[in-house]
């Protein structure tokens, strides 16, 4: 990986007595557990993986990751809802009340796709093995999914956009995904233009 990026599990508060006050380390190691889950998934698959790789990963013990999570179904989950709402989050930056729903749609989907590529591991929690191996993230997945319906998608074509999405991360080319971009602005529009609905406005 390039070192000017590192990966989310890098991310170190100094070791030893340096004044941090107990919640911002708590909140440095759940951060890092978070980024260590989907990378150990990414690179070892989900039946491959276990809580030690996890917390070794993230320079912690299996007891602090079990002060941040219950099991190891509960660690993934909280990853995928990460990655989630950063999906949310980027679709939301890009909203203008005087742009049309289509252009805000291509650009929602440039921004996500720019960031999944540059996060292969956060792109791979969204890939259908994840979600067959973790029932919790399948339901998850369905929530996410109602999330950007309210965003004027359509379910179907959403649907049909994550499967997209898991089979270009699935065959190991999460780099190329802002190429998918136009591809995935089409199919979601010719659900979601019926009156040329803007974003915001639920599909009847």
């Amino acid at each position: 990986m390039d070192e000017s990026h590192p990966p989310l599990s890098a991310f170190q508060l100094p070791r030893g007595r340096h004044g941090i006050p107990p919640e911002q380390v708590a909140e440095s190691q759940r951060w890092r557990l978070l980024g260590a889950a989907a990378e150990v998934l990414a690179e070892r698959g989900y039946a491959r993986t276990r809580v030690a790789d996890i917390a070794a990963k993230a320079g912690v013990s299996r007891g602090t990751l079990y002060e941040h999570f219950d099991d190891l179904p509960a660690c993934l989950l909280a990853a995928y809802e990460m990655a989630a709402n950063c999906v949310c989050d980027l679709a939301a930056s890009v909203r203008d009340a005087e742009r049309e729903w289509g252009a805000c749609l291509r650009a929602a989907l440039e921004e996500i796709m720019g960031f999944l590529a540059e996060e292969p591991a956060l792109a791979h929690l969204f890939s259908t093995e994840v979600a067959v191996g973790v029932p919790a993230i399948a339901a998850a997945r369905e929530r996410l999914i109602d999330r950007l319906v309210e965003t004027g998608a359509g379910r179907r074509s959403l649907e049909g956009a994550f499967a997209l999405v898991s089979e270009q991360v699935s065959a190991g080319d999460a780099a190329l995904l802002p190429q998918l971009a136009p591809q995935l602005a089409l199919l979601i529009r010719q659900e979601g233009e019926p009156g040329e609905r803007r974003h915001g406005e639920p599909a009847t």
